[in-house]
């Protein structure tokens, strides 16, 4: 209930709804609209401004009526489509898609579209994903080949795919680590790759400098969800 986004609002019940609102109406075009095609109300067919599925409790509380069981539906909810979205964002949603607002544990300073952004540690945050760094500077990359040359220059710490050719070539070798750009690792990606529609981002932590390959493997080992060991050596 102490929940607030980077701008000082606090994160309510009916911030979700009108976000999920939003993203599942047909006119909005959201690219993840189909997140919300289980939830009764939701068309393919005709713009639907209130899915009549969501309904507002209280401030902290709503309920969601599903068109059919869905087994997985809980699981779903940690994707990015089901963010909340502050109530400034309604006001002027193509000013907000320019400078986005959220309530993680990094706030956007910067950003420049198809170049790059900056976040720094949000200190409004009070949930369990406290940053451990000042900030983050992503940069956005048309081919993942350039992104590689910054990473052996070390220009950035993290990239999120090498090139093609060079996948079995790094298999075994120490001094450079190959990550599958974890959410888990640094923080929810999602908005930033939408807005700069580049295929590869490398990423530089600041003030201090992770560089994967530069801690013990111990210790990057077990930081990397499972599904990504098998690309490490």
């Amino acid at each position: 209930e102490d929940a607030e986004f980077s701008n000082g609002t606090p994160v309510k019940a009916e911030n979700f709804v009108k976000a999920w609102n939003y993203g599942a109406a047909k006119d909005n075009a959201q690219k993840m609209s189909y997140f919300f095609e289980d939830i009764k109300g939701h068309s393919y067919d005709k713009n639907v401004e209130e899915l009549s599925g969501l309904k507002v409790v209280d401030d902290y509380t709503f309920t969601v009526e599903l068109k059919h069981p869905a087994s997985d539906f809980a699981q779903r909810l940690g994707y990015s489509a089901y963010y909340p979205l502050p109530d400034v964002a309604f006001e002027d949603m193509e000013a907000y898609g320019k400078k986005p607002i959220g309530n993680g544990p990094y706030k956007l300073t910067e950003f420049t579209k198809d170049k790059g952004a900056t976040v720094v540690k949000n200190e409004t945050y009070k949930g369990p994903r406290e940053a451990k760094n000042g900030g983050v500077q992503i940069n956005f990359y048309a081919e993942a080949s350039a992104a590689y040359s910054d990473l052996q220059s070390g220009a950035i710490d993290l990239v999120d795919s090498i090139p093609e050719p060079l996948n079995k070539t790094l298999r075994g070798v120490l001094s450079i680590s190959l990550l599958r750009f974890s959410r888990a690792l640094l923080f929810p990606l999602a908005f930033l790759i939408l807005m700069g529609k580049k295929a590869h981002c490398g990423a530089r932590p600041s003030p201090w400098p992770l560089t994967v390959s530069r801690l013990p493997k111990r210790f990057w080992m077990a930081a990397l969800p499972r599904p990504l060991t098998s690309h490490l050596p």
